[in-house]
């Protein structure tokens, strides 16, 4: 299937500033490969690197594009360049996954951070136990023992490797509460999977900063069914979600530059809300 390209016209509020003042140092860091198909007629899987940083009392999940993305817009702000100067200079950057996750270990909790369009949301439910149960067979990742269990979370069913030698009960995305850092996680419909790439331990006291793509603009706090709601029309209204959000679509074209028409795609989500 070719890749459209929309172009659409938009006032953009561009406005540096933070919604959280929670702070933690990186004390490990996970790169994983992240494979998603992400719609149902996807021949193939989507690939992206995410980053795992795990502190002390927070970790946060995102995808190294999308930090590299944000990272260009915000220089782009300071040198105060026009909206459209940094929409048609960001075109060479991959865009990545537009989620950032969470997760504070004290309070139990999950902050989901989504950047729908040009839309900021945030939403927070509780990090509960996913009910593991521990299956024989181990593998051996990254020279790392693992152990395999497997949980139900939100409509699909996770086989999971953690390594008993990594005392951490964090992992990519939301999985999490298994006594050893999840290594590896596989969906069993073959459509999603995290393998970690790299692990590293912080030799110096680097910051982590949890609001790195919430500097361009208001956020709307919303829950978690909601948002999945506003991405699945996104997908698969995207006319309708565009203009909900202010923006005109100007021309429709492929990468070659002939014009077409906007596909008709069903959202294949990682995960369900009833």
């Amino acid at each position: 299937m070719k890749k459209l390209i929309l172009i659409v016209v938009s006032v953009l509020i561009l406005k540096g500033g933070t919604f959280s003042q929670d702070r933690d140092n990186i004390i490990i860091r996970v790169v994983y490969e992240t494979l998603s198909r992400k719609y149902s007629d996807s021949k193939g899987r989507a690939s992206d690197l995410h980053y795992l940083d795990i502190g002390n009392s927070l970790s946060r999940y995102y995808s190294i594009d999308a930090q590299l993305l944000h990272e260009f817009k915000k220089e782009m702000i300071s040198r105060k360049s026009s909206p459209q100067e940094i929409l048609a200079k960001s075109k060479g950057y991959k865009s990545g996954s537009q989620d950032l996750i969470v997760k504070h270990y004290l309070e139990r909790k999950l902050l989901c951070y989504s950047k729908v369009i040009i839309q900021d949301y945030i939403y927070e439910e509780p990090m509960d136990g996913l009910g593991w149960e521990f299956l024989e067979g181990n593998d051996t990742i990254l020279g790392y023992d693992c152990k395999k269990a497997k949980a139900q979370f939100r409509g699909r069913e996770w086989t999971a490797w953690y390594a008993t030698e990594i005392p951490s009960p964090d992992g990519p995305w939301k999985l999490s509460g298994l006594p050893g850092l999840i290594l590896k996680a596989v969906d069993s419909t073959g459509d999603f999977s995290f393998e970690s790439k790299s692990i590293e331990s912080s030799k110096e006291s680097l910051p982590m900063d949890i609001s790195y793509h919430l500097a361009e603009g208001e956020v709307i706090k919303t829950d978690g069914k909601t948002l999945y709601l506003v991405k699945k029309k996104s997908i698969e209204d995207i006319s309708g979600s565009i203009a909900a959000q202010g923006l005109t679509i100007v021309s429709v074209t492929d990468e070659k530059g002939v014009p077409g028409e906007i596909p008709k795609r069903k959202m294949n989500s990682i995960e369900e809300y009833k």
